[in-house]
C-alpha cells in the first residue's frame, strides 16, 4: 500500500510540475515574441518600439529566474553530504552578509553564549541558501517589502541547534501554513493573478533539512503580524 501510495504521490507531483511549467514558462515566452515585432520596419527610437523591447527585457528577466528556481531545486540534493560541518561561530557573519546582499533591515540576532565552540552538521552553501530564501520570501511577502527580522539561535539539551527567524509581515491562514512546504504551492497572487516564482523554496527548505536529520515549524507570531520559521538542527 505504501509503494502504491508513494507513486500516486511522485505521479501527483509530476502532473502538478507539468500544469506549472506550462503556464510559468508560456507567459514570458509568450513576451519574447515581441522581438519579432522588431523585424517588421519599426523605427527602434519609436515608443512602439521601446515599449515591445521592455516587454521582452521583463519577459526574459522572469523565464531566466523560473528556471533557475527549478534548478535550484533539482540542485539541492547535492548538498545533502553527510560529512559537511558548519561551525556556529560564523552564523552571525553569515547572517549579516544575507542581510547587506539584500539590503534589508539591521536585524536583531540573539546566540547563547557557548553557540561560538558548537557545530552542525550541515554544509555552509544549503545553510547560506536556506537563509537566503527565508529572508527573500520575507522581503517579497512583507506589505511594505521592508521587514524587520528577529534571529534566534539557542541550543536544546546540548544536542540540537534551535534556529528561528521571525519577521513583521503578516499572518498566514491554516492552509497556507500546512501547504506551504508541498511542492509548487504558492500562496499570495499579484494584482494580475499570478504568483512570482516556482513555489519551490520551502519545498527545498524542508528537503534540505530533513535531509540532514533536522525539522522544522512554521507558525503565526502572537505578539505582531508576522511569522516564525523555527529550524531544528542536530549539533555534532
Amino acid at each position: 500500500l505504501s509503494d502504491v501510495s508513494e507513486q500516486l504521490n511522485l505521479q501527483q507531483q509530476m502532473w502538478t510540475f507539468q500544469s506549472l511549467v506550462s503556464h510559468k514558462l508560456r507567459a514570458p515566452l509568450n513576451g519574447l515574441i515581441s522581438l519579432q515585432l522588431l523585424d517588421q520596419n519599426i523605427d527602434l527610437s519609436s515608443q512602439k518600439a521601446h515599449s515591445l523591447l521592455n516587454i521582452a527585457k521583463d519577459s526574459a528577466k522572469r523565464l531566466q529566474e523560473q528556471i533557475l528556481d527549478i534548478l535550484r531545486y533539482l540542485d539541492s540534493s547535492q548538498l545533502l553530504e553527510n560529512d559537511s560541518i558548519f561551525q556556529l561561530s560564523e552564523l552571525s557573519s553569515l547572517l549579516i552578509k544575507l542581510q547587506t546582499n539584500l539590503e534589508l533591515n539591521p536585524l536583531s540576532i540573539q546566540t547563547d553564549n557557548n553557540l561560538i565552540n558548537k557545530s552542525i552538521s550541515f554544509s555552509s552553501r544549503g545553510l547560506e541558501i536556506i537563509l537566503d530564501e527565508l529572508f527573500t520570501n520575507s522581503k517579497k511577502f512583507h506589505p511594505h517589502q521592508s521587514p524587520t527580522l528577529e534571529i534566534s539561535a539557542k541550543i536544546i539539551d546540548n544536542k540540537t541547534l534551535r534556529l528561528s527567524i521571525s519577521d513583521d509581515g503578516r499572518h498566514m491562514s491554516n492552509q497556507e501554513l500546512n501547504k506551504v512546504w508541498i511542492p509548487y504551492y504558492q500562496s499570495e497572487k499579484y494584482f494580475t493573478g499570478e504568483v512570482k516564482g516556482m513555489g519551490l523554496g520551502l519545498s527545498m527548505i524542508a528537503k534540505l533539512v530533513l535531509g540532514n536529520g533536522g525539522n522544522y515549524r512554521l507558525y503565526n507570531r502572537d505578539d505582531m503580524p508576522g511569522i516564525t520559521l523555527e529550524l531544528l538542527l542536530p549539533l555534532i
